[in-house]
């Protein structure tokens, strides 16, 4: 089962570059797989914003590996 919010999901959509191996990973696992239990899509179905740097899994991204933490 495929998640019905991809299409505006930053995780999904390459926002977290700076983690190529574990992004392709999570994204296998919760956003093609098993979207119910996807950290984001849980806050997204009670009508609540996922923080940005919140990841499928739970965790939260360390500074250097936010996109913006590019140089």
């Amino acid at each position: 089962m495929t998640c019905s919010k991809l299409a505006h999901c930053p995780f999904f959509n390459d926002e977290f570059d700076r983690m190529p191996l574990r992004s392709g990973i999570l994204k296998r696992v919760y956003c093609m797989t098993a979207p119910d239990a996807c950290a984001r899509y849980q806050l997204k179905a009670h009508h609540e914003d996922a923080p940005h740097d919140l990841l499928p899994d739970g965790t939260k991204l360390a500074a250097g590996e936010r996109k913006e933490a590019i140089a």
